[in-house]
Protein backbone atom coordinates (compact mmCIF):
# COMPACT_ATOMS: atom_id res chain seq x y z
CA UNK A 1 0.00 0.00 0.00
CA UNK A 2 2.92 2.43 -0.62
CA UNK A 3 1.99 3.70 -4.08
CA UNK A 4 0.54 7.27 -3.97
CA UNK A 5 -0.71 9.37 -6.67
CA UNK A 6 -1.29 12.77 -7.58
CA UNK A 7 -3.53 14.26 -10.02
CA UNK A 8 -4.35 17.72 -11.02
CA UNK A 9 -7.93 18.41 -11.43
CA UNK A 10 -8.76 21.88 -12.50
CA UNK A 11 -11.85 23.68 -10.49
CA UNK A 12 -12.29 26.90 -11.68
CA UNK A 13 -8.85 28.19 -12.39
CA UNK A 14 -5.29 27.58 -11.73
CA UNK A 15 -4.01 28.41 -8.39
CA UNK A 16 -1.81 28.03 -5.48
CA UNK A 17 -2.30 28.49 -1.86
CA UNK A 18 -0.41 30.99 0.51
CA UNK A 19 -0.57 27.92 3.26
CA UNK A 20 -2.58 24.97 4.00
CA UNK A 21 -5.55 25.40 6.32
CA UNK A 22 -4.64 24.08 9.99
CA UNK A 23 -6.98 21.01 9.36
CA UNK A 24 -5.23 19.09 6.67
CA UNK A 25 -1.74 17.33 8.54
CA UNK A 26 0.64 16.12 5.66
CA UNK A 27 4.16 15.55 5.06
CA UNK A 28 6.34 18.74 3.02
CA UNK A 29 6.25 16.99 -0.52
CA UNK A 30 2.19 16.26 0.18
CA UNK A 31 1.63 19.69 1.38
CA UNK A 32 3.70 21.30 -1.27
CA UNK A 33 1.41 19.67 -3.65
CA UNK A 34 -1.64 20.38 -2.09
CA UNK A 35 -1.13 23.79 -1.87
CA UNK A 36 -0.24 24.20 -5.45
CA UNK A 37 -3.64 23.24 -6.47
CA UNK A 38 -2.87 19.26 -6.97
CA UNK A 39 -5.48 16.76 -5.83
CA UNK A 40 -3.71 14.29 -3.29
CA UNK A 41 -4.56 10.67 -3.59
CA UNK A 42 -3.32 7.95 -1.67
CA UNK A 43 -3.11 4.72 0.06
CA UNK A 44 -3.33 5.07 4.01
CA UNK A 45 -1.26 2.66 6.35
CA UNK A 46 -3.33 3.40 9.73
CA UNK A 47 -6.30 5.63 10.42
CA UNK A 48 -3.13 7.19 12.51
CA UNK A 49 -1.59 8.41 9.43
CA UNK A 50 -4.67 10.29 7.88
CA UNK A 51 -4.28 13.65 6.83
CA UNK A 52 -6.95 15.22 8.13
CA UNK A 53 -6.67 16.56 11.82
CA UNK A 54 -9.70 19.07 12.40
CA UNK A 55 -12.40 20.31 15.20
CA UNK A 56 -14.98 20.71 12.49
CA UNK A 57 -18.14 18.19 13.97
CA UNK A 58 -18.48 16.39 10.82
CA UNK A 59 -14.95 15.63 10.51
CA UNK A 60 -14.61 15.02 14.00
CA UNK A 61 -17.20 12.07 13.62
CA UNK A 62 -15.40 10.78 10.30
CA UNK A 63 -11.96 10.30 12.12
CA UNK A 64 -14.17 8.26 15.29
CA UNK A 65 -15.83 5.81 12.81
CA UNK A 66 -12.61 5.28 11.20
CA UNK A 67 -11.42 4.77 14.41
CA UNK A 68 -14.27 2.47 15.11
CA UNK A 69 -13.51 0.61 11.94
CA UNK A 70 -9.84 -0.26 12.15
CA UNK A 71 -9.39 -0.96 8.45
CA UNK A 72 -7.07 -3.05 6.82
CA UNK A 73 -7.30 -1.53 3.85
CA UNK A 74 -7.42 2.59 3.63
CA UNK A 75 -7.32 5.37 0.93
CA UNK A 76 -7.68 8.99 1.20
CA UNK A 77 -8.27 12.06 -1.11
CA UNK A 78 -7.41 15.35 -0.48
CA UNK A 79 -8.24 18.65 -2.35
CA UNK A 80 -8.11 22.44 -0.96
CA UNK A 81 -9.61 25.44 -2.95
CA UNK A 82 -10.15 29.10 -2.10
CA UNK A 83 -13.58 29.64 -0.23
CA UNK A 84 -13.79 33.08 -2.46
CA UNK A 85 -15.57 31.47 -6.32
CA UNK A 86 -16.18 28.11 -4.92
CA UNK A 87 -18.75 29.14 -2.53
CA UNK A 88 -21.43 26.88 -4.31
CA UNK A 89 -19.09 23.86 -4.77
CA UNK A 90 -20.63 22.36 -1.33
CA UNK A 91 -24.00 22.56 -2.64
CA UNK A 92 -22.79 20.96 -6.37
CA UNK A 93 -20.78 17.97 -4.46
CA UNK A 94 -23.89 17.21 -2.82
CA UNK A 95 -25.78 17.08 -5.63
CA UNK A 96 -23.21 14.87 -7.20
CA UNK A 97 -22.84 12.00 -4.80
CA UNK A 98 -26.38 11.76 -3.94
CA UNK A 99 -27.28 10.75 -7.79
CA UNK A 100 -27.31 7.47 -6.21
CA UNK A 101 -28.43 5.30 -9.28
CA UNK A 102 -25.70 7.41 -11.75
CA UNK A 103 -22.93 5.84 -10.03
CA UNK A 104 -23.19 3.27 -12.50
CA UNK A 105 -21.34 5.74 -15.14
CA UNK A 106 -18.68 5.83 -12.20
CA UNK A 107 -15.80 4.39 -14.36
CA UNK A 108 -13.15 1.79 -13.27
CA UNK A 109 -10.01 1.45 -14.65
CA UNK A 110 -7.58 -1.58 -14.12
CA UNK A 111 -4.92 -3.14 -16.37
CA UNK A 112 -7.64 -4.97 -17.69
CA UNK A 113 -9.04 -2.20 -19.68
CA UNK A 114 -12.25 0.80 -18.30
CA UNK A 115 -15.65 -0.87 -16.99
CA UNK A 116 -18.37 0.77 -15.36
CA UNK A 117 -17.06 0.35 -10.70
CA UNK A 118 -20.89 -0.70 -10.07
CA UNK A 119 -23.45 -2.97 -11.78
CA UNK A 120 -26.07 -1.79 -9.75
CA UNK A 121 -27.25 1.64 -8.22
CA UNK A 122 -30.29 1.29 -6.54
CA UNK A 123 -32.47 3.56 -4.20
CA UNK A 124 -34.68 1.37 -2.18
CA UNK A 125 -36.18 3.97 0.12
CA UNK A 126 -35.13 7.54 1.14
CA UNK A 127 -36.07 9.19 4.12
CA UNK A 128 -35.29 13.13 5.57
CA UNK A 129 -35.12 14.97 8.79
CA UNK A 130 -33.91 18.01 9.47
CA UNK A 131 -30.51 18.78 7.98
CA UNK A 132 -29.78 14.47 7.38
CA UNK A 133 -30.98 12.01 4.59
CA UNK A 134 -31.02 8.61 4.76
CA UNK A 135 -30.99 6.43 1.53
CA UNK A 136 -30.94 2.55 1.63
CA UNK A 137 -29.72 1.29 -1.55
CA UNK A 138 -28.69 -1.46 -3.30
CA UNK A 139 -25.37 -1.44 -4.53
CA UNK A 140 -22.97 -4.08 -6.65
CA UNK A 141 -19.67 -3.85 -7.22
CA UNK A 142 -18.03 -7.04 -9.28
CA UNK A 143 -15.80 -8.97 -8.15
CA UNK A 144 -17.70 -8.54 -5.02
CA UNK A 145 -21.79 -9.80 -4.68
CA UNK A 146 -23.94 -7.74 -4.29
CA UNK A 147 -25.65 -6.05 -1.12
CA UNK A 148 -27.22 -3.42 0.31
CA UNK A 149 -25.55 -0.60 2.44
CA UNK A 150 -27.05 2.58 3.81
CA UNK A 151 -25.96 6.23 2.43
CA UNK A 152 -26.08 9.30 4.93
CA UNK A 153 -25.82 12.47 4.27
CA UNK A 154 -25.86 16.02 6.51
CA UNK A 155 -25.45 19.76 5.00
CA UNK A 156 -25.14 22.74 7.29
CA UNK A 157 -24.51 26.17 6.68
CA UNK A 158 -20.82 25.14 6.45
CA UNK A 159 -20.48 21.53 5.92
CA UNK A 160 -21.51 18.60 3.82
CA UNK A 161 -20.75 15.04 5.03
CA UNK A 162 -21.75 11.61 3.25
CA UNK A 163 -21.24 8.46 4.37
CA UNK A 164 -22.00 4.88 2.66
CA UNK A 165 -21.58 1.53 5.02
CA UNK A 166 -22.04 -1.96 3.91
CA UNK A 167 -25.10 -3.72 5.45
CA UNK A 168 -24.56 -7.24 4.33
CA UNK A 169 -21.31 -8.88 3.91
CA UNK A 170 -19.34 -8.64 0.85
CA UNK A 171 -18.10 -11.58 -0.97
CA UNK A 172 -14.95 -11.93 -3.31
CA UNK A 173 -15.98 -13.94 -6.28
CA UNK A 174 -12.40 -15.35 -7.28
CA UNK A 175 -12.13 -19.18 -8.71
CA UNK A 176 -14.39 -19.90 -5.53
CA UNK A 177 -16.40 -17.57 -3.31
CA UNK A 178 -15.37 -16.35 0.28
CA UNK A 179 -16.15 -13.44 2.50
CA UNK A 180 -13.94 -10.57 1.96
CA UNK A 181 -16.01 -8.33 4.18
CA UNK A 182 -18.56 -8.46 6.84
CA UNK A 183 -21.43 -6.53 7.59
CA UNK A 184 -20.69 -2.71 8.49
CA UNK A 185 -17.35 -3.20 7.87
CA UNK A 186 -16.48 -0.96 4.43
CA UNK A 187 -17.23 2.32 4.60
CA UNK A 188 -16.79 5.33 2.34
CA UNK A 189 -16.84 8.82 3.63
CA UNK A 190 -16.68 12.58 2.60
CA UNK A 191 -16.40 15.76 4.13
CA UNK A 192 -16.40 19.36 2.47
CA UNK A 193 -16.36 21.94 5.22
CA UNK A 194 -15.32 25.77 5.29
CA UNK A 195 -11.52 25.79 7.48
CA UNK A 196 -10.71 30.11 7.10
CA UNK A 197 -10.64 31.09 4.05
CA UNK A 198 -10.31 27.66 2.41
CA UNK A 199 -12.65 25.18 1.15
CA UNK A 200 -11.75 21.38 2.39
CA UNK A 201 -12.81 18.43 0.21
CA UNK A 202 -11.98 14.75 2.29
CA UNK A 203 -12.89 11.92 0.83
CA UNK A 204 -11.96 8.15 2.47
CA UNK A 205 -12.46 4.42 1.89
CA UNK A 206 -11.69 1.87 4.23
CA UNK A 207 -12.47 -1.72 4.78
CA UNK A 208 -11.81 -4.15 7.46
CA UNK A 209 -11.09 -7.36 5.45
CA UNK A 210 -8.90 -10.69 7.03
CA UNK A 211 -5.36 -11.82 5.51
CA UNK A 212 -5.79 -13.57 2.17
CA UNK A 213 -2.39 -15.45 1.47
CA UNK A 214 -4.26 -16.85 -1.38
CA UNK A 215 -5.67 -13.66 -3.20
CA UNK A 216 -3.51 -11.07 -1.00
CA UNK A 217 -2.95 -8.61 -3.78
CA UNK A 218 -6.10 -9.14 -5.71
CA UNK A 219 -8.46 -8.25 -2.78
CA UNK A 220 -5.80 -5.64 -1.53
CA UNK A 221 -6.10 -4.10 -5.14
CA UNK A 222 -9.63 -4.06 -5.54
CA UNK A 223 -10.65 -1.76 -2.60
CA UNK A 224 -7.89 0.14 -3.08
CA UNK A 225 -8.18 1.14 -6.42
CA UNK A 226 -12.12 1.28 -6.43
CA UNK A 227 -11.71 4.04 -3.53
CA UNK A 228 -9.54 5.26 -5.98
CA UNK A 229 -11.89 5.67 -8.78
CA UNK A 230 -15.06 6.17 -6.75
CA UNK A 231 -13.16 9.17 -5.22
CA UNK A 232 -11.70 10.59 -8.39
CA UNK A 233 -15.35 10.69 -10.27
CA UNK A 234 -16.58 13.30 -8.01
CA UNK A 235 -13.93 15.35 -8.22
CA UNK A 236 -13.83 15.43 -11.85
CA UNK A 237 -17.09 16.68 -12.17
CA UNK A 238 -16.59 19.60 -9.92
Amino acid sequence: MKRRLFCVIAFCSVFSLQALPPSVQVAAPDAEALAAGETLIRSVKSTQSVGLQSTNAAAQQLLTELQRLQPSYLAEVIKVVPYAGNEGLMERVKTLVLDIPAYVRIPYHSRWGTSPLFRTAQVQSHAAQGTTEVFNCNLHMEPFTAYKATVTATTTSDTFYYTCINEEKLAYQLLFSFTAVKKQKMLASLVVFKDGDYLVLYAVGGAKAPYFPFAQKRVEAAFINRIRDFCSYFLEKL
